[in-house]
């Protein structure tokens, strides 16, 4: 979640954990709009979610050549949010 007071730029994630059907994602929405507005995003995971598909790391990127593939940096989704702007937030 990011907010931008008086030009300033914070990055704010809250990460919750515990086992299925306990209203994690009910609390997480009733924060983002309580405490923030609405301005933010709530991601829910699978749990073969991977440090890869949520920070970022290699990943296979087809090509035309021989093997056929080669590995190349992608964005997991915390590093896609984070660029992402807030509606109604200007950029600076």
């Amino acid at each position: 979640m990011q907010i931008k007071p008086s030009g300033q730029s914070i990055n704010i994630n809250y990460l919750t954990g515990k086992i299925q059907a306990t209203g994690k994602t009910r609390m997480a929405l009733q924060l983002l709009q309580r405490a923030y507005q609405g301005n933010g995003f709530s991601i829910q995971f699978h749990p073969n979610t991977t440090y890869e598909n949520f920070v970022g790391g290699l990943a296979p990127v087809q090509t035309a050549d021989a093997m056929g593939f080669r590995f190349a940096p992608q964005q997991g989704f915390l590093s896609i949010t984070r660029d992402c702007p807030l509606p109604g937030i200007p950029e600076h």
